[in-house]
Formats: C-alpha cells, sequence, structure tokens
C-alpha cells in the first residue's frame, strides 16, 4: 500500500534561522528532524528551504498560503520575534487557525525561548500538557541534554505523521492524544517528562512558524535604482526620491513644518512641551536634541498625531505609507531581519539610505544618534490603543521589522509616491 505523502509547513522568524543550520550541533534543530524522516514519505517546506523555498518572482503571499493549504502538519516554531512579526499575526497564523478548525491542517507548536505565548489565543489552545511548557533553549546546556530532546520530538511528531498516513487521525483524535498524554504516569526520569514537554513546544511552534515566513522573504536581486524626482516640497526644493521594486520612497527624512493648508504643526522643545503635547494629541515636531544643525542631515522628528493630521504633511504628489507599504518594503528586500537592514542603510543596494538620526521617546528625552531609529506608517496598532506601526531599522541587532509603539514618541518619516490606499 503506498503510503500517503505527508507535507509539513514550518512557520518561523527569520531572526531564528539559527535552528535551520546543521552546522550547529546545539541548535540543528530542524536538520534533524527532516533528516531523520528522509526515508518516510515526508515532505519539509520552509520559505528559504534548497530548492524547495519561495524564488524570485513568486508572489510570496499566494505562495505561503496555497503552502500552508496544501500542508498536513505545521510546525510553528515559537519565540518573540515570532510573537512580534506582523505577518505572522496577520497572514500565517489566521491561515493555519482556519485550516486547523476545518480539519484539514494539525498544528504543532515548538517553544523556542521564554515569551509570552499564552496571550495569544489560538496558540494557547494548543499546549499539549498542563502548565507552562519548558523552552528548547533550555535544553542546549549541554549535547547529551540536546539529543535527548531532538529524539523526544522526533518519537513525537513521528507518531502523529504515523496515525496520518494510517488515516487513523482527525483532529478530534488529536485531543484525545492530548488527554492521553496527561494521564501516563509521571516518569521517574527527566528523558519520558522532556517527552511530553516536547509535544507540546511543537504544536505551538508550527503556528509560529507559518506567520514568520512570510516577514522573512528572500531577497531578490535589488540593484540600485535610483529615480531623481523634481517635485516642488513647500519650499523645502526638489525631492531625491528612489524607486525600490515597484515603489518610490522619498530618499530623504521628511522636513516640514507646516501642514499641507499653511497651518504650523507645533514646534515641541522643552520635555514639559512634549509631553503635553503627547497628553492632548497635539501633532508636535522637534529637532535631534533640539538643535537646528541636525537638520539638514537627518529633517525633524514628529510624533503620529503629526503625521496622521488630516491637514497633510507629505509633499504634493507622496503620502504617508501605511503598514502594508512598508511591509511591502521589507518583503522586496528579503523580509524581515538582517538582508533588509544592510540593504536599507547608508550604502546599501536599495538606496534608501535610512539615516540614523536618534528619536525622541514619549516622555520627551532623546535617544543617542546610531541607535535604533524608526520611520512612521499610517496605521494605528488597534483602534484606540495609543500605538502606531512604525518600520524599526536596529543598528545594534542589525535587523529591519515592524514593530508598534507609543504615538507620542517622535520618528522620522519617509514618504511614498502615489495616492494612499486609505483615500
Amino acid at each position: 500500500m503506498n503510503e500517503k505523502e505527508i507535507s509539513i509547513f514550518i512557520s518561523y522568524s527569520h531572526l531564528d534561522s539559527k535552528w535551520f543550520e546543521s552546522d550547529k550541533e546545539l541548535f540543528d534543530l530542524i536538520p534533524f528532524l527532516e533528516r531523520s524522516l528522509s526515508m518516510k514519505n515526508v515532505k519539509f517546506w520552509y520559505d528559504r528551504h534548497p530548492g524547495k523555498g519561495i524564488e524570485a518572482g513568486e508572489k510570496f503571499k499566494t505562495k505561503i498560503e496555497t503552502q500552508i493549504d496544501m500542508s498536513d502538519i505545521a510546525i510553528l516554531l515559537i519565540s518573540q520575534e515570532f510573537l512580534n512579526s506582523t505577518f505572522i499575526a496577520e497572514v500565517e497564523l489566521p491561515r493555519i487557525q482556519e485550516n486547523y478548525e476545518k480539519g484539514n491542517l494539525h498544528v504543532f507548536p515548538i517553544l523556542l525561548e521564554p515569551t509570552d505565548w499564552e496571550e495569544i489565543e489560538f496558540i494557547s489552545t494548543l499546549q499539549l500538557v498542563p502548565g507552562k511548557p519548558t523552552p528548547l533553549i533550555e535544553f542546549t546546556d549541554n549535547e547529551r541534554n540536546w539529543i535527548r530532546v531532538k529524539s523526544d520530538l522526533l518519537k513525537a511528531l513521528k507518531k502523529k505523521i504515523d496515525k496520518i498516513s494510517g488515516h487513523e487521525m482527525s483532529l478530534t483524535s488529536e485531543t484525545k492524544t492530548k488527554t492521553q498524554l496527561n494521564k501516563l504516569p509521571k516518569r521517574k526520569n527527566k528523558v519520558n517528562k522532556a517527552w511530553i514537554l516536547t509535544a507540546s513546544f511543537i504544536a505551538i511552534l508550527v503556528l509560529i512558524l507559518l506567520a514568520i515566513k512570510y516577514f522573512h522573504f528572500p531577497t531578490r536581486n535589488t540593484q540600485k535604482q535610483d529615480s531623481i524626482l523634481q517635485v516642488d516640497n513647500f519650499g523645502q526644493g526638489d525631492i531625491i526620491s528612489v524607486k525600490i521594486g515597484n515603489q518610490i520612497w522619498t530618499r530623504d527624512n521628511l522636513n516640514t513644518s507646516v501642514f499641507n493648508n499653511g497651518d504650523p504643526i507645533l514646534e515641541a522643545k522643552t520635555v514639559e512641551e512634549w509631553v503635553k503635547a503627547g497628553a492632548k494629541k497635539t501633532p508636535a515636531w522637534c529637532y535631534y536634541n533640539n538643535d537646528s544643525a541636525n537638520v539638514k542631515t537627518y529633517g525633524k522628528l514628529y510624533n503620529w498625531y503629526a503625521i496622521n493630521d488630516k491637514r497633510g504633511i507629505a509633499p504634493e504628489g507622496f503620502h504617508i505609507p501605511d503598514k502594508d507599504e512598508l511591509i511591502t518594503l521589507l518583503y522586496y528586500l528579503g523580509g524581515e531581519g538582517e538582508k533588509a537592514y544592510v540593504s536599507l542603510i547608508p550604502g546599501g543596494t536599495s538606496s534608501f539610505n535610512a539615516l540614523f538620526g536618534g528619536c525622541r521617546y514619549y516622555d520627551g528625552q532623546f535617544l543617542i544618534l546610531q541607535s535604533p531609529i524608526a520611520y512612521w506608517s499610517s496605521s494605528e496598532g488597534s483602534v484606540g490603543s495609543g500605538s502606531a506601526w512604525h518600520l524599526v531599522i536596529d543598528v545594534m541587532q542589525k535587523s529591519a521589522r515592524m514593530f508598534y509603539f507609543n504615538n507620542n514618541m517622535g520618528f522620522s518619516v519617509r514618504c511614498l509616491k502615489g495616492k494612499s490606499l486609505k483615500n
């Protein structure tokens, strides 16, 4: 009898790529699982899989959704980076959950490191044993522990695969399996306990992997594509712009002190003025460190109320990008992580020329130059949350990623050519 081919989709953050590296003996989780199941009719898929992942020119969102729909098992590799991923949260996890609830997909979450995974409702329902699982990172302290835990994970995954192949398993019987695991006698040795814990981790990991994959789309062969546009910037002179993929971005940080109708934007110099503007949701701007000498290089810093005001501050023919437009930029440059970071910084292949011009905290204090910077989007984190999405370019971690935080922060602004999709 021909065995059913089992397709396994891995959802993960590219910042957790060490778990995919076969040369790292204490982190070779995915290579070990794939190698150990190579004789079975099992195929692993993740976006950077050599020869199987997403290729240049493919529509990444469509490819990811198609792979989830075609898969029998989704392994979620859960970490803080996984939970921070916008793409995972808004694309991969909902798709995985939809297939799971239809009975088309088994979810195998694996907890890589300590994180607040229980706050994600769908993931919290997938834990296989009571209590908080022990993260895999805690088993990598020595080779013996790591080999034991990998073996336990493999046994749990094999059991799942065998039941699916034999047509004995439904998602209802998966619940029975969880109950059986909970009824197992407590082990007198650490190996059995680790086996139960690892089964829990696998379920959590699968959901997270799918979401994170999207955020880490493979880098395209992007060359420098500078397009200089002559656009009147309300008295600020000509705009230098750069084409990246199908988008055209301003290459300098925004530097205006008035709205498009001529109304002035409040300059908040002191700590008290900045805090007060945030508390009253008043649009405000400032020079970095309140030093006008910084404006020529770094432009101005704005709170979110300034960039979201209906009077508008983007130059004619441009608009403030929303979250999805910033995500599109990241995808084109390789997804969240180091590839996009290297391309976005000064001298990078995209010519975006991200300038480390500092930022201002919501309490009015300035972070030092060359610290992580952020570019505002027009998208709120959630209605009434007091936070908004922005692109973070982190010089210390050498990564670029999406995040959302307090609207009272002072961040830089880049504008995108064309009309806003929200209008």
